[in-house]
């Protein structure tokens, strides 16, 4: 584990700026409709 987060290769990699999420978020809806994300979003929540 790294000693400082915010340089670590986990935070890197797992923790998405705003426009990636706006890029992943316009992919999914190719494949799911919008209320079918949120009862994923809900579902992971949990």
């Amino acid at each position: 584990m790294a000693v400082n987060f915010w340089t670590s290769s986990h935070r890197m990699h797992w923790l998405l700026s705003r426009q990636d999420l706006i890029e992943s978020r316009k992919e999914d809806s190719l494949y799911i409709t919008e209320q079918e994300l949120i009862k994923v979003n809900i579902w992971f929540a949990k």
